[in-house]
């Protein structure tokens, strides 16, 4: 599976590619034609996601990709690059223990994946956030132990 961001690129022209990766996949699905292998996760969150397909579908790479312009455009891209992130990281068991994890969430949430990811998404941008702004921030186990929180969290699952 080819990297969905390579991790030594501008990240404004990560940005452009993401952006462009989906809208691409979008409009494939648009149009019944075949996804490559290295896209099925792409579009597994974008069926999980009608509105974004739609819309990426219907506009294109041109000029009004992505959300409408009072929505933030990089936190939309940024929600479905995340579900990517977690169903990788799931299919991988990349950090070891994320997919048991992945299994527990969605066990909690009665098989909905969608559900699940959403109440697995605080704690990954958590752990982003803290590999960004620290040396040394990429230690997964604060990212997992966040996310067996969240487990034992009551609330809506």
């Amino acid at each position: 599976m080819s990297p969905l961001l390579p991790p030594d690129e501008d990240p404004s022209r990560l940005r452009a590619r993401l952006r462009a990766r989906f809208t691409a996949v979008a409009v494939r699905l648009a149009s019944g034609l075949p996804i490559a292998a290295e896209d099925a996760h792409l579009a597994g969150v974008l069926d999980d996601h009608p509105e974004a397909r739609a819309h990426l579908a219907a506009h294109g790479a041109g000029p009004g990709a992505g959300p409408e312009p009072e929505e933030d455009e990089s936190a939309f891209f940024l929600h479905l690059a995340l579900h990517v992130a977690l169903r990788e990281q799931a299919a991988a068991d990349l950090p070891p223990g994320i997919r048991a994890l992945y299994e527990a969430y969605l066990a909690r949430a009665a098989g909905d994946r969608l559900r699940a990811e959403h109440r697995m998404l605080p704690a990954l941008e958590e752990a982003v956030a803290r590999s960004l702004a620290q040396p040394g921030g990429d230690d997964p186990q604060p990212y997992l132990e966040a996310l067996r929180r969240g487990l034992a969290t009551p609330g809506r699952h």
